[in-house]
């Protein structure tokens, strides 16, 4: 069919509406008394020829209704499966309408002239919150880690802060280098920015990365993170409190700096 069905009804429409035309012309002129013979005879004519025109493109629209019930379905869009959540995304979409992850990537590609680090030489940085923003309830934490354990801790909020030291057990930092390294540091996963959502900095000697909050909730790297506010936490005596305090001492010798 070289027209669609669309097409054939508005034919079907077209037609009716003249035939109708045709009636009422008919009618008006019979009602006025001027209808001659001839006038007669060419309206009744204009009004056969409508109906015959109506019957055939009622025809044809059921023709083209029929034609295209019969053909096959046309074939799915393509998609892509999102590699975070598993939620199929049109080929076009950047990032995955479920969590926001960027689709073109499953990293950030390494840097040709990326700095180098060690895990078990370099000190670790840790940065969280911001005491400017008012829908966070915690402020900003700096913590930072030499490589034999010993560590500082700043905390600064809208109701106050401090500063203090510590000396993280060394279990504790072998698991935490472990954890760095599963996570694929320095690479990280791309994530559309949410506003006002959480943004981390982990920074490993001249290596540093900034984590939205989608990437820190990714159970590798929720590990990390994890391990750093239980840090925090318990060198500040539970003032920052992002983790809740646990039995399981990560840090000895804490005093205020």
């Amino acid at each position: 069919m070289e027209r669609s069905e669309r097409e054939a009804l508005d034919t079907l429409l077209d037609t009716a509406s003249a035939r109708a035309s045709a009636l009422e012309a008919a009618a008006s002129a019979e009602r006025e008394g001027a209808l001659g013979r001839d006038e007669l005879d060419r309206l009744w004519g204009a009004y056969e020829q409508a109906a015959k025109d109506e019957l055939d493109a009622y025809r044809w629209a059921q023709n083209v209704r029929l034609f295209n019930s019969l053909q096959p379905p046309p074939p799915p869009a393509p998609t892509r499966e999102c590699p975070n959540c598993g939620m199929s995304n049109p080929l076009g979409d950047e990032f995955c309408r479920g969590c926001g992850f960027f689709l073109e990537l499953r990293a950030t590609p390494p840097q040709r002239d990326s700095p180098r680090f060690s895990l078990t030489d370099d000190p670790i940085r840790y940065r969280v919150g911001n005491e400017h923003n008012p829908m966070d309830p915690f402020g900003r934490v700096d913590l930072k880690i030499e490589a034999p354990g010993d560590a500082r801790l700043a905390h600064v909020s809208r109701t106050g802060g401090g500063t203090w030291t510590a000396t993280v057990r060394p279990e504790t930092l072998d698991g935490l280098r472990t954890a760095i390294a599963a996570a694929g540091f320095p690479d990280v996963p791309v994530f559309a920015a949410v506003p006002d959502s959480e943004v981390r900095t982990l920074a490993v000697g001249a290596a540093g990365v900034m984590v939205v909050e989608q990437v820190a909730k990714l159970p590798a790297w929720a590990d990390v993170f994890k391990t750093l506010d239980a840090i925090a936490d318990e060198m500040s005596g539970g003032t920052v409190r992002r983790r809740p305090l646990t039995g399981e001492s990560l840090v000895t010798s804490i005093r205020p700096a």
